[in-house]
């Protein structure tokens, strides 16, 4: 199963939509822990703000490190085009000049 399929030309575009994505991935984010600091509120009893605080510890932890991960892919794509054509640069360069 192929999930992103990316030619050089594309990896521009492709580490950009990919931010994109995530920036609504950071803002589901912020609205989750919005609203269970409204749980909190709501309830306010000992067992919510366990229950709350122990989602907002250990899910939206792991959640901002999923934002984070896809944002290091992203910017990878983003920054990788222009290392692909200094390579491509140099290696007909030196085939260049060896008359291959």
């Amino acid at each position: 199963m192929e999930l992103v399929r990316v030619t050089k030309s594309d990896l521009l575009n492709t580490g950009n939509e990919i931010s994109e994505i995530n920036e609504d991935i950071k803002k589901n984010i912020g609205d989750i822990t919005t609203k269970l600091e409204g749980v909190n509120e709501a309830w306010k009893s000992p067992g919510s703000r366990r229950f709350v605080n122990a989602l907002l510890d250990d899910y939206l932890y792991d959640l901002n490190k999923l934002s984070e991960a896809i944002e290091d892919y992203a910017n990878f794509l983003k920054y990788v085009y222009p290392t692909y054509d200094e390579v491509e640069r140099t290696y007909k360069s030196k085939i260049d000049s060896i008359g291959v």
